[in-house]
Parts: C-alpha cells; sequence; structure tokens
C-alpha cells in the first residue's frame, strides 16, 4: 500500500505538520462548499457578499490601527497584554485575503443580476479601490501578480460574455493569457 512501504518518501519532514495542513485544506473547502451552496439564491449571495465586505473592513481597520502604530490592546501593553486583537496572518496572506476581496467588489460593482442603484455600485467600486491599495501597501509579489491575474481573468470572462464565446474558445483565451 501506499506510504507504509519502507522506502515511502513523506513531502515534509513533520507528519504533524502534514496532517495539520490537510485539516487547515478540508477546513478551506468547507468554506468553499458553503459559500457555492449560500451563493445559489440572489438573497444568500447578497448576504454573503455583505459578510465578504464587512469582514474586509474589519481587517482594513485592523491594518489601520497596525500602520498607525497603535496595536488594539485591552490591559496593559506588550507581552503582558491581557487581550490582543492582532492580525492573525501574515503580510502575504493579508494580501491574498484583500485581492480575493478586491475582485469580489468588482464582480458586485460591474454585476447586472442585481440590478444595483448608482449609490450601491459606487460603494463596491470604493471597497474595490481600498482593497486593491492595499494589496499594493502589503507589498506581497504574490499578491500582486494573483490581483493581476484576476483583473485578466475577469476581463477574459467579460469579453467572453459580451461575444458570447463558445467553451473552447473561452478556454483558449484563459490558457493563452496564462501563459
Amino acid at each position: 500500500l501506499a506510504g507504509i512501504e519502507r522506502n515511502w518518501g513523506y513531502l515534509t519532514a513533520s507528519r504533524e505538520a502534514t496532517a495539520f495542513s490537510l485539516w487547515i485544506l478540508l477546513g478551506f473547502l468547507g468554506i468553499y462548499l458553503t459559500a457555492l451552496r449560500l451563493g445559489a439564491t440572489r438573497r444568500n449571495s447578497m448576504q454573503l457578499m455583505h459578510a465578504l465586505a464587512l469582514s474586509g473592513l474589519v481587517l482594513t481597520a485592523m491594518f489601520a490601527f497596525k500602520f498607525a502604530g497603535h496595536p488594539i490592546s485591552f490591559g496593559p501593553t506588550g507581552p503582558n497584554a491581557l487581550f490582543h486583537i492582532g492580525l492573525p496572518l501574515n503580510s502575504n496572506h493579508s494580501a491574498g485575503v484583500f485581492t480575493f476581496l478586491s475582485i469580489t467588489a468588482l464582480g458586485n460593482c460591474l454585476s447586472k443580476r442585481h440590478k444595483d442603484t448608482f449609490s450601491r455600485r459606487l460603494l463596491w467600486f470604493m471597497l474595490y479601490l481600498v482593497f486593491g491599495v492595499l494589496v499594493f501597501m502589503l507589498k506581497s509579489r504574490g499578491a500582486i501578480l494573483a490581483w493581476f491575474l484576476g483583473q485578466a481573468c475577469f476581463g477574459i470572462i467579460a469579453f467572453a460574455i459580451r461575444k458570447q464565446l463558445k467553451k473552447g474558445q473561452l478556454i483558449f483565451l484563459g490558457i493563452g493569457t496564462v501563459a
């Protein structure tokens, strides 16, 4: 059996870390499936978008305090703080979250599905700008590349919808863009 043989190598030096990472990936799969299920109806998808925007704004506020040099703490500051609200993610991970939120906000800004008013579209556009600026402020090369690729994929999808391309043409166009 695979993995039992004596000469079988491990992906990492720590089996426990690998198992922990797999649990995290399963958690992400659960989040994805939940979001997919919630996005099935218009009402639930709007609640999901509002929750994403709110979580992005909370993370933005935490970064504003961090950049200002005032971390949020209760009790004494420093290592003796009774309760410290900090950023659980490093800057690369946070930039990835802001990349996702930025592209989601752009999609909500340009969506014709919900027939939003101008003020709501303007709000989504402002969120798109704030999250996009934060991606660049965090200086994560991978997140910046992902942001540009996300914009390119978004443009390809918008172009395909406008020109009513077939699936094969869309796949060819997507592969050509990524290459």
